[in-house]
């Protein structure tokens, strides 16, 4: 019985890692710079449109005005300028 679970652990591993390869290969990384503009993107849709079923959850144009670290952006509305 622990034969046949190390063989299923030993080829889950190795599919796994074939999986990530293929992953890998296709995998694009996306760039921002200061000042380009962006849309962003907001899941919950305002109070008055909750019910609504096709709801649009991506707001733009935002310029990118500063990067606090890699993941987090400073952005203003380009018209509104609201941050």
């Amino acid at each position: 019985m622990r034969q046949a679970h190390e063989k299923i652990r030993s080829a889950t591993r190795q599919v796994a890692k074939t999986q990530k390869n293929y992953f890998d290969a296709h995998v694009r990384s996306c760039t921002f710079t200061t000042g380009q503009l962006v849309w962003l993107f907001r899941p919950r849709p305002l109070l008055r449109q909750r019910y609504r079923k096709l709801t649009y959850h991506w707001e733009g144009h935002y310029r990118i005005t500063k990067f606090r670290s890699d993941v987090v952006v400073d952005i203003q509305h380009v018209k509104t300028g609201r941050k």
